[in-house]
């Protein structure tokens, strides 16, 4: 599973949440998770205009497990630093595939979208090449 946590910029404790996410990324990787950092473009639907620091985990255990403990660790950050909540420039966007939660989020939103995770990580291990489904979607070309 891969995890790209974005940070904007634009945050108010932008150089303290840098600080603090890679500390706390970094003493991932004595549990098997690779870390890495980056500066990229903004991510799609944002407003940011320079470059922003990404830091992409990537961990082979369960992907509901982990994408849980990781916005409950930059949620606890945020809320550390008191960084609050902008609509056009949120202080970390975390996709999971092609899933998006710009943080700091409502509960509802966290909830829905760690939910949505589990759905997709569940629908991608129960998945079987030989079932009956497979072989019809093989068989239209899709």
């Amino acid at each position: 599973m891969r995890i790209e946590v974005s940070l904007s910029p634009k945050a108010t404790e932008f150089k303290n949440l840098q600080n603090d996410l890679s500390q706390e990324f970094g003493s991932l990787t004595k549990q098997g998770v690779q870390v890495s950092t980056r500066s990229v473009p903004p991510p799609a639907g944002t407003l940011y205009e320079d470059q922003i620091i990404q830091f992409i985990l990537e961990h082979g255990g369960d992907a509901l497990q982990f994408a849980t403990a990781i916005v409950e660790l930059i949620t606890a950050k945020l809320l550390m630093r008191k960084e609050k909540k902008d609509k056009k420039y949120p202080p970390i966007v975390v996709v999971v595939d092609d899933k998006r939660l710009d943080l700091p989020a409502s509960s509802d939103k966290t909830k829905k979208f760690l939910k949505s995770i589990g759905q997709q990580s569940s629908a991608k291990s129960s998945k079987k090449p030989t079932s009956s489904r497979s072989k019809n979607t093989k068989s239209r070309g899709k």
